[in-house]
């Protein structure tokens, strides 16, 4: 029988427990063979329950192999073919393979997924559990020359990339797929284009970007946890080697001003270009001002029948187009 401290075994009769009362007015004799048989009784039960475990595991088990002998061979057949049509890319079957090992060990997802309600599925996200298998692309290269990006908006977010959430059941939770690429994930391997004042007037940005140049590395970073706002679990993608070229542009005060508060601009920004506002009216200046008006409105120019440039804009007997 079992009781409150577990099995436990007792003398009984026509099915039923004996009560103490009765027990002890059975004959000494009957008492003492009936207390043997239960102490033994009670040695094998011991010995049964404390296997119970090891029978349980060993089921488990069993039935885990059984799942993964399934969804092997359920899947083996769709995996080929991948694997086929990208043969000549081992990156690509090293990842494919890996997928394999991943859908065999973790078949238990997908037999949960199977007996999900009508109500949704049993994760609560729309592509669970497929999603893991997704690839997100931070940036896309047409591969025609480095890329020059200009942010007008140099958050922290939009410079070093962010973690986005989205909320199930009431808690804020991520995955790989909500990482988004930076400015600088966009500009590596080219050149990066940042008004000096907007970097200034962003708390966090300029300390990340002297951060970031310096290490040599793209770090996603959370403003949140900055300023302790962000109590949720969130991810810690590696860092991404950087080769870019920052440049800041703003104006002449504002770079003599900020080279006499922070001594570590020149280390990072060592190229100085000071334009100036204006310049001397004469005949050199003013043949190459009209050659740099040229250049610049070159494209939208056509040709007429002397076979000199107008241009559609300009007139051209006050701007010659041609003059290069």
């Amino acid at each position: 029988m079992r009781t409150p401290l577990g099995f436990a075994v007792a003398p009984g009769r026509n099915g039923q427990v004996v009560p103490p009362d009765e027990f002890n007015d059975w004959p000494e004799a009957k008492r003492v063979e009936t207390e043997a048989a239960v102490a033994a009784l009670e040695k094998d039960l011991e010995h049964i329950i404390h296997q119970i475990p090891l029978w349980q595991k060993q089921r488990r088990d069993e039935i885990r192999e059984h799942n993964r002998e399934t969804a092997r061979y359920a899947a083996s057949q769709l995996i080929d073919e991948a694997v086929e049509a990208f043969r000549d890319i081992p990156r690509i079957i090293q990842h494919i393979e890996t997928v394999r090992a991943d859908v065999v060990e973790n078949v238990e997802m997908f037999v949960a997924k199977s007996e999900d309600t009508e109500d949704g599925p049993a994760d609560g996200r729309p592509g669970y559990p497929f999603e893991r298998y997704e690839v997100n692309v931070l940036v896309t290269q047409d591969g025609q020359g480095a890329p020059v990006i200009e942010e007008l908006h140099p958050t922290l977010g939009n410079l070093t990339g962010r973690i986005e959430y989205v909320s199930l059941r009431g808690v804020l939770v991520t995955n790989f797929r909500l990482i988004k690429a930076g400015a600088m994930h966009r500009a590596n391997g080219g050149y990066l284009l940042l008004d000096a004042r907007s970097v200034l007037m962003e708390p966090f940005t300029w300390a990340a970007l002297k951060r970031t140049l310096r290490r040599g590395e793209i770090t996603i970073e959370d403003a949140g946890r900055f300023m302790g706002l962000t109590s949720t679990v969130s991810l810690e993608p590696e860092p991404i080697p950087l080769k870019v070229k920052a440049v800041l542009f703003g104006d002449r005060l504002l770079y003599f001003l900020l080279a006499e508060l922070d001594p570590e601009l020149s280390e990072h920004f060592k190229v100085l270009a000071d334009f100036e506002d204006d310049f001397a009216r004469s005949a050199e200046t003013e043949a190459v001002f009209a050659k740099l008006l040229a250049r610049l409105i070159r494209p939208k120019a056509r040709p007429y029948r002397g076979g000199h440039w107008t241009c559609p804009s300009v007139p051209a007997k006050v701007i010659p187009c041609g003059l290069m």
